[in-house]
């Protein structure tokens, strides 16, 4: 397991809910979503390889990521539904209108 954080990355202070979490457990790292809970105990982060790109800051990334978390329906209905869920991302860190 290597510790994947240091000082030289950037962030762009998102935080959201990709690892199944009720609460932000995801931050951006590098254009790369991280997840918060997977750290040692004093909170430095382990790189779970897997690479889950920033809405932010990959958005078209962001988009074929969630379509393909999508279990159901065709390609096309799955693309669909995921740019609706990267484009209310956006909105709601523009807003400042974040789900409980």
């Amino acid at each position: 397991m290597s510790e994947g954080t240091d000082n030289k990355s950037k962030q762009c202070n998102y935080q959201g809910y990709e690892f199944g979490a009720h609460y932000p457990d995801s931050i951006c790292i590098d254009g790369r979503l991280w997840d918060a809970d997977y750290c040692d105990s004093e909170g430095n982060l382990y790189d779970r390889e897997d690479d889950v790109p920033c809405p932010m800051c990959r958005r078209e990334d962001a988009i074929k990521w969630h379509a393909q978390q999508f279990g159901s329906g065709t390609y096309k209905e799955r693309m669909k539904a995921a740019r609706l869920l990267v484009a209310d991302i956006i909105n709601n860190r523009k807003t400042g209108k974040f789900p409980l």
